[in-house]
């Protein structure tokens, strides 16, 4: 049976490929722009400062960065001075290698004390990658359950024209 090829069905054709082949190419572009931004500082925290994760072994010799720190400075640059400036970065002019010092709060026997810690930024390592793939990236391996969508299916079916 010959199928009646209206202006309807070609737009819908088109919106049906068109429409995810785009949204996948800016997640993709997203994606890529995010790894290539990120700062690789060796450690990941929170929107308040709170350390949440390690990636990098420190140097036993030196005070270390612990989960659960408060960072309340980077060399000159105070939490505070970052949370009222959006266009501030935190990590100011960070390269691998390069030798910052971390001020925290940490809580030790219940008192709070400012400790320094002197951090060398390791730069992109293989575990800090790997959290990004697995938090970050998630979404753009997520992206093949669009075709099941109610949508799409409807779409399917008016061009099969059933």
């Amino acid at each position: 049976m010959h199928q009646i090829k209206s202006p309807i069905n070609k737009l819908l054709r088109l919106i049906e490929h068109g429409l995810p082949l785009t949204v996948l190419a800016i997640l993709l572009i997203f994606t890529v722009a995010k790894f290539w931004a990120h700062p690789y500082q060796g450690f990941r925290m929170d929107s308040n400062g709170m350390i949440g994760e390690i990636y990098v072994t420190q140097d036993p010799h030196q005070p270390a960065l612990l989960v659960g720190d408060k960072l309340i400075q980077v060399d000159a640059t105070t939490w505070a001075t970052f949370q009222n400036d959006s266009w501030m970065p935190y990590f100011p002019e960070i390269r691998p290698g390069n030798q910052v010092s971390l001020v925290v709060d940490r809580l030790v026997n219940g008192v709070h004390q400012k400790i320094t810690i002197p951090w060398k930024v390791p730069g992109p390592n293989e575990n800090e990658i790997r959290d990004l793939l697995l938090t970050k990236a998630g979404w753009v391996l997520s992206f093949g359950r669009l075709g099941r969508l109610p949508f799409w299916s409807y779409a399917r079916k008016i061009n099969s024209g059933d």
